[in-house]
């Protein structure tokens, strides 16, 4: 057998170990614990008030529910929950940075699925928004991270990362509608890139997610295996249990995910412990400002949100719901 033969043949062995493995694991069925809509939405979440001490080190003052609503930042309708950053006013570049708001959810979750309806999303440069897991201790990395949207400066697709502690690891090749970008999840090598997959919809992301009317993303966590699915307002392959707020779920009929993470080179029990859902959108910092310049994003970052409070007025999420099961 000649030598491309024989790689051939590895990686077609390789692809259909990793195939076979995914069908015997994909897919589950999980009851109803939270669900947050509109004004009750907030009675699920509390309010990180950080201040200026974003951990992303963004230029960023995370408020507190009081101020928050003071500032119209946060606001509910019958079937909404708007939050926002704050686009009124000009800031001091010593002083504090633009007012934001990070929520985390009070209930933690191990395994579970979590479905978000949104209408909007932030959007616009220097922005950084973000819906993802994040472990409730000080543990991190090492009781893991699962960003389930974010992306920096309208740059679109939407991204889906893992972050974790060293050890584990993803296929490249796996069932998924999403471009592999990266396949280790250890948040302490390649500055913190984690196993990132790339949205394979265009729709799944900042302007063109709010063009389209928003969507629902969904997020799968099993011992087995991590999945994240999307579906824009008015697809009609989203599966009626996400779009009709049913009592139950069931993930194997939601079909190929955006983005798959299996336990094939990771322990999945070993690598996240309880998560909390966080959401938040900070300005500029560790990514945001890297990629900035390649958003065609004028002058600098932090000048621009300084200086620029108009800019924000799009920097806003709008939920319909989120729906938890375990």
């Amino acid at each position: 057998m000649k030598v491309t033969e024989l790689g051939f043949t590895i990686s077609l062995l390789r692809t259909i170990f990793v195939f076979n493995h995914v069908a015997s694991v994909l897919g589950g069925v999980y009851d109803v614990a939270d669900r947050h809509k509109g004004s009750d939405f907030l009675t699920g979440f509390r309010f990180e008030a950080l201040g200026s001490a974003d951990p992303t080190h963004g230029r960023v003052d995370y408020v507190d529910g009081k101020t928050a609503a003071a500032m119209n930042l946060t606001f509910a309708t019958e079937d909404s929950m708007i939050i926002k950053v704050d686009s009124t006013k000009k800031l001091d570049p010593s002083g504090p940075g633009r007012p934001s708001v990070r929520l985390r959810s009070t209930n933690e979750y191990t395994t579970f699925v979590v479905v978000a309806h949104l209408t909007h999303m932030p959007q616009g440069c220097g922005t950084w928004p973000a819906l993802w897991t994040l472990t409730s201790t000080d543990n991190w990395p090492a009781e893991g991270e699962i960003d389930i949207m974010e992306g920096t400066n309208d740059l679109g697709p939407n991204a889906m990362t893992l972050h974790t502690s060293s050890g584990c690891m993803m296929p490249h090749v796996r069932p998924q509608a999403g471009t592999t970008n990266s396949t280790d999840c250890n948040a302490f090598i390649n500055f913190n890139q984690g196993c990132s997959v790339q949205s394979g919809n265009p729709k799944s992301f900042g302007p063109s997610f709010n063009k389209a009317g928003g969507g629902w993303v969904a997020a799968e966590r099993s011992n087995d295996s991590i999945s994240v699915w999307f579906w824009s307002s008015g697809d009609p392959n989203v599966p009626k249990s996400v779009s009709g707020w049913e009592s139950k779920v069931d993930t194997s009929t939601f079909g190929i995910p955006d983005a798959f993470f299996p336990n094939t080179f990771c322990d999945i029990p070993s690598h996240f412990g309880p998560q909390n859902i966080v959401i938040d959108c900070t300005l500029c910092g560790d990514l945001a400002s890297v990629t900035y310049a390649t958003a065609g994003c004028p002058g600098d970052c932090v000048d621009f949100v300084n200086t620029r409070p108009e800019a924000f007025v799009d920097a806003y999420w709008e939920f319909k719901s989120i729906t938890v099961y375990t």
